[in-house]
């Protein structure tokens, strides 16, 4: 059988926090504000990039549905997977010296896939911006497994469901919300003088320095998350 949950916690598991605790347990601890702002930011680029990528291959570069269809699922998939297993592998390495890898790892992969992003996106064939296109979305997803666990770790066992729910739906709202619109409407935008173009630049213009916002907010996570996983490991 499935053992108690916190059944494995230095001090026995209390009841079940209120939705509103959790929620002012994020407002508290610095290290979470950071983490929920950087996964909300990294959310917009992920919902743009999967959202729009299939759309400008054939807007703007001329690719068909089949040839959209046979090429950019598996690049974006298998660069997806490659991403998450590297982050946790990447980061394991380093946190057991310091629990800051759980915010400086993706913060460096983020910031190296802002100008990678841009590059790609600047190709001048569709086969050549998914080529490029891999290495950035293997970063790109390298925020997800640490934001997790640090709310795992973080949060009391009486909160851990509900605070991993919290932070999904920060990625929903704002990924998912904001992502594709704001893209969309830069496009709009650009499109009388741009044309052909005007997602293409509308998706640099607003990825690239999302990206560089999300490594900052993950930077800023970076400078409490120590302190605090040391305090929940003296608590108990």
């Amino acid at each position: 059988p499935e053992p108690p949950r916190g059944n494995y916690e230095a001090r026995p598991r209390g009841p079940a926090i209120p939705f509103m605790a959790v929620a002012k347990l994020f407002i508290a601890s610095p290290t979470l504000r950071w983490m929920a702002l950087a996964s909300g930011l990294f959310a917009i680029s992920a919902n743009a990039l999967v959202t729009w990528m299939p759309a400008l291959l054939m807007r703007g570069f001329g690719a068909s549905p089949q040839e959209v269809a046979l090429y950019y699922g598996p690049v974006v998939g298998v660069s997806l997977m490659i991403g998450l297993f590297a982050s946790g592998g990447i980061i394991a390495r380093f946190v057991g010296r310091s629990a800051r890898a759980y915010a400086v790892v993706p913060a460096i992969a983020t910031l190296i896939c802002a100008p990678l992003t841009g590059l790609a996106l600047m190709s001048d064939s569709w086969q050549m911006v998914l080529v490029w296109s891999a290495v950035p979305i293997a970063l790109l997803n390298f925020p997800v497994p640490p934001a997790l666990t640090v709310v795992q770790n973080l949060a009391p066992p009486e909160a851990r469901s509900t605070a991993s729910a919290m932070l999904m739906l920060v990625l929903i709202l704002i990924g998912i919300g904001l992502g594709p619109l704001l893209v969309g409407a830069m496009s709009d935008m650009f499109a009388a003088g741009q044309g052909e173009d005007s997602l293409r630049l509308a998706m640099i213009a607003t990825m690239v320095p999302i990206m560089v916002l999300t490594a900052g907010a993950l930077f800023m996570a970076s400078r409490t998350i120590a302190a605090e996983h040391a305090a929940v490991a003296e608590a108990g």
